[in-house]
């Protein structure tokens, strides 16, 4: 659970650097959506067959993965100790770059699964660097106070 923790930690403070009103939802969906990435490709990889699951199934699973974030995360309120006792203690830059490594591979890895031409995944692959490092650079400090929202 700690990677979770971790995983929970590093994208909330990514998204706290330009959105202080809702991050922690922003970062349980983006969670959900990486997880959702992560079990299709799993399954592709593994040669079961998706096409049973149907167009309802997949819009299933990532609100599947949202329920169970919202359960862990936040109906307690439990993102906030999360944010109080940071679980990446003095390994800060290394959590961060792990963390976008798995960003990174699970939107590639999904992109090769699903046979989708490389120049589209470069293209979102730097789109995202992008979009990321200028949110990084133009947003505000990004410093986490307890969790509490400025």
């Amino acid at each position: 659970m700690i990677l979770f923790k971790i995983l929970f930690y590093v994208l909330y403070s990514f998204a706290y650097r330009t959105n202080k009103s809702i991050t922690e939802w922003s970062t349980i969906i983006t969670i959900s959506i990486l997880f959702t990435f992560n079990l299709i490709t799993v399954l592709l990889f593994m040669n079961i067959p998706i096409e049973k699951i149907g167009e309802n199934g997949f819009k299933s699973i990532p609100v599947i993965f949202i329920v169970i974030n919202w359960f862990y995360f936040i109906r307690k309120k439990s993102y906030l100790k999360i944010i109080e006792n940071s679980p990446i203690g003095n390994n800060k830059f290394l959590s961060n770059i792990l963390v976008i490594l798995y960003v990174l591979i699970s939107i590639a890895l999904f992109y090769k699964v699903l046979n989708i031409p490389i120049g589209y995944l470069i293209f979102t692959l730097v789109a995202l660097t992008l979009v990321m490092s200028i949110a990084w650079i133009v947003g505000s400090s990004g410093q986490i106070n307890s969790g509490k929202k400025s």
